[in-house]
């Protein structure tokens, strides 16, 4: 169980969302309604993987995206 404070909205980091295709769609719907409550963040939702695979079974993908996330930042 997990609430969002009111001073998430306040948040001025770059935050970049991911979420699983096949997650639960408890955890979409949190993906979704985070990137709703924090101000200019983006979402992307990976076709066929689930919670965690990313980072878990895709390390290399995944620290690319990383990278690439930060170097935009730094623009």
């Amino acid at each position: 169980m997990y609430s969002m404070k009111e001073s998430l909205r306040e948040c001025k980091a770059k935050v970049h969302i991911v979420v699983g295709e096949k997650e639960s769609s408890v955890m979409k719907k949190s993906a979704k309604l985070l990137q709703k409550q924090i101000t200019g963040s983006t979402r992307q939702e990976l076709p066929g993987l689930y919670h965690g695979e990313f980072s878990i079974n895709h390390g290399k993908e995944y620290t690319e995206t990383l990278i690439t996330f930060v170097r935009e930042e730094s623009l």
